[in-house]
């Protein structure tokens, strides 16, 4: 968890550092941005999950959903939701289930 944490961290100061080049095309801009926000959902999700630090998730996913630029609805709709206590299971346990379902005969 520690180096996950530390590699996320690190894309997260990296993504900061290259948006501040202002000379990047539209398309490579968005990408970027993008990925930014992929990095601070997925440290809410370390935060959340494996840390229980539903806090400190909160402020992660706050920040993904900020940044954008994609639509997070499952950051909306699940995560921040499992952060204030208004959802209890995980999506992860929801899956489980579907798939499970899916593959009985």
């Amino acid at each position: 968890l520690e180096r996950a944490e530390e590699l996320l961290m690190r894309c997260v100061r990296m993504g900061e550092e290259q948006l501040l080049v202002s000379d990047l095309e539209e398309e490579a801009r968005w990408e970027l941005e993008n990925a930014w926000g992929d990095a601070f959902q997925n440290l809410g999700v370390l935060h959340l999950l494996h840390r229980g630090d539903p806090e400190a998730a909160q402020r992660f996913f706050e920040r993904s959903v900020e940044i954008g630029p994609e639509p997070r609805p499952l950051v909306g709709e699940v995560w921040l939701k499992l952060c204030s206590g208004e959802l209890t299971e995980t999506p992860e346990s929801n899956a489980i289930a579907r798939w499970a379902e899916a593959c009985q005969p």
